[in-house]
Parts: C-alpha cells; sequence; structure tokens
C-alpha cells in the first residue's frame, strides 16, 4: 500500500514546513506522495525555495496554492481529492512526526482491516522511543465505536451520529486502553484514513465543534472500521499560538528542529 502526507498549512506557520519535512525525509519509511495545502499562498515569498528542497526527495511533491483563506475542514479536503494513494495521512503544520510514523501506520492498515486509525502523541520530552511493530498493541473497530457511542441506539439516533458536544470533547478522544494506564489522549489532528473513505464522506464545510475532531466521529460513526493505537507518533507543539500559527519559528523547536 503507497502512503500520501497531506498537510494542511497557512501563511503563519509556512515556516514550519521545512523542518516537519525534513523529519519524514529521514524517517524509516518516506511517504510516497507529500500534498501540502496551503492558505494564503499569495502571502508567502518563499513557495519556490521549498520546492526545490524537496522535488525529488519524495517520489511526488505538490503544493496547492489558495490564494484565499482557506479554514480547516476545506483546506483538508482540498488535499484529500488532490491525493493519488490508498492511506491519506494528517499531519497539522505545526507538529514533529515520529521518525517511524509513516511505517507504524502503514503497517498497520496492512495487518488490520481498519480504514481509519488515531495515534497517541507527547507534549514536553523532545526525543522519541523506537517502535517494535510487532508490540503494537490497538482498539478494536468495535471498541472504538464503543467507547465514542456508549448510548449509541439506532432508533434514538435515527441513523444519525450524536453532535460533538454529547461525545465530551476531551475524554472521547481519548479511550480506556486494554492495556491498562487509564485514559490515553489520541490526536484528532493527526488521523490517518483508507482513500475509501472518501467514497461517502468528506471533510466538513462547516465546524461543529472542532473540525478534525468532528471529521474523525463521522468516520467512527459511519464506517465502524476505526482503530487506536498506543504509539506516540508525534510532537504535539503546544508554544504560543503567536510562534506556531501566526509567525513560524522552527528555531523555537529546539532539538527537533530541522534545517
Amino acid at each position: 500500500m503507497k502512503t500520501t502526507l497531506v498537510i494542511p498549512a497557512t501563511n503563519g506557520n509556512f515556516n514550519y514546513l521545512r523542518c516537519i519535512l525534513s523529519h519524514y525525509q529521514d524517517g524509516s519509511v518516506k511517504p510516497d506522495q507529500v500534498i501540502i495545502s496551503l492558505s494564503n499562498a499569495h502571502l508567502v515569498s518563499n513557495i519556490e525555495d521549498l520546492e526545490q528542497r524537496f522535488r525529488g526527495v519524495f517520489e511526488d511533491f505538490k503544493i496547492l496554492k489558495h490564494n484565499q483563506t482557506m479554514v480547516q475542514g476545506p483546506n483538508r479536503d482540498a488535499a484529500s481529492m488532490a491525493a493519488d494513494n490508498e492511506i491519506i495521512i494528517y499531519n497539522d503544520a505545526d507538529d514533529i512526526p515520529h521518525p517511524q510514523r509513516i511505517e507504524v501506520i502503514k503497517h498497520c492498515f496492512e495487518t488490520l482491516d481498519i480504514l481509519h486509525l488515531n495515534h497517541s502523541y507527547k507534549t514536553t520530552e523532545q526525543t522519541f522511543d523506537p517502535i517494535d511493530l510487532k508490540e503494537i498493541k490497538h482498539l478494536t473497530p468495535e471498541q472504538v465505536f464503543n467507547h465514542h457511542f456508549p448510548k449509541y441506539n439506532g432508533e434514538e439516533y435515527e441513523g444519525r451520529r450524536p453532535q460533538s458536544q454529547q461525545c465530551g470533547f476531551l475524554s472521547c478522544y481519548g479511550a480506556w486502553m486494554p492495556w491498562g494506564g487509564g485514559e490515553a489522549s489520541t490526536m484528532a489532528g493527526a488521523p490517518a484514513f483508507h482513500r475509501d473513505v472518501f467514497k461517502t464522506l468528506r471533510w466538513r464545510q462547516q465546524e461543529e465543534l472542532a473540525w478534525d475532531y468532528d471529521f474523525c466521529l463521522d468516520v467512527v460513526f459511519n464506517l465502524k472500521k476505526s482503530t487506536i493505537i498506543d504509539s506516540k507518533l508525534m510532537w504535539y507543539n503546544l508554544l504560543p499560538v503567536h510562534i506556531r500559527r501566526e509567525n513560524a519559528n522552527p528555531t523555537e523547536l529546539g532539538v527537533l528542529y530541522k534545517n
């Protein structure tokens, strides 16, 4: 199975992209295709530098240049529709991936009967532990569904999933893991989907609670082939908003900085 990495970006966090893509370049398995969907591209002056840096590094590399503001759902959707490969993997434009992220996600899609995967993350320590593919623990699609919709009743909801607010924003995308340790938060902003998801579902054009969270719930509820794995595959960037979203300075990433 081949992979497409999707990064929705804006003019404010564009400068992080070189660092993020350098991590993927050095990873154990590189994505086969990279698609950046860039909001307000007309406000970015160094797009060609990024294109020159990574042209040839990945099998296919493209930047969708939107000369307008693209909010998160439509920005993700535009890149999703341009993806050519079976597995579509998302990375927000301010978070740093584990060097085995593509390898782990690809392995799970090739060995589990799933259409959707979420994983865990870290926020403090800026190092990643090696992952043994044979040791990865996962929730079954039934466990994921029952966790998110424990009161589900076909007649009560008439086939429509409850509103995101009813699911509980903080607890819903954590799961009581069978391997212990209580609730383990997972990243709604960095999911992976099989392209078949988009035969019936699309990223929302309007936000219900949070763009990424809403869509993950749509997939869990409607397709019932989602898993959550215990691997911490992302460093979640909690630097101040003005640094990571408005005027991104990758040198602020410390040991995770790559050029």
